[in-house]
């Protein structure tokens, strides 16, 4: 009787040779996390907040700078013609997460 390996002879190496920048990459987004919640942490904590939505808006090294140009063009664009978009305002407000919890009304007709 022999005996069959499942991997190949050389299954780790490969899988280290694969594994190894995703671990350094995630290491390095986690000093940089880090990093920015120093800098930031000493304007307060209404300023970490702006900059972990702005990181669930824009991740890092997903967008282009061509389109991050286009998408603060048409911000842009809808600040200037506000008046064209109706808004929503707050009628009940939680305590804690009040973006989940709370009530919104229509700002116009």
């Amino acid at each position: 009787m022999t005996k069959q390996h499942l991997l190949p002879p050389h299954f780790f190496r490969i899988l280290l040779t694969i594994a190894l920048p995703i671990i350094l990459q995630n290491l390095m987004q986690s000093l940089v996390n880090m990093l920015d919640t120093v800098m930031v942490g000493r304007l307060g904590s209404v300023a970490i907040a702006a900059v972990e939505l702005l990181c669930l808006a824009v991740p890092r090294r997903v967008f282009t700078a061509s389109q991050l140009k286009y998408a603060i063009d048409r911000i842009k664009w809808l600040y200037d013609n506000r008046e064209l978009v109706g808004g929503l305002k707050f009628v009940e407000e939680s305590a804690s997460l009040c973006f989940f919890f709370g009530r919104l009304a229509p700002t116009s007709d």
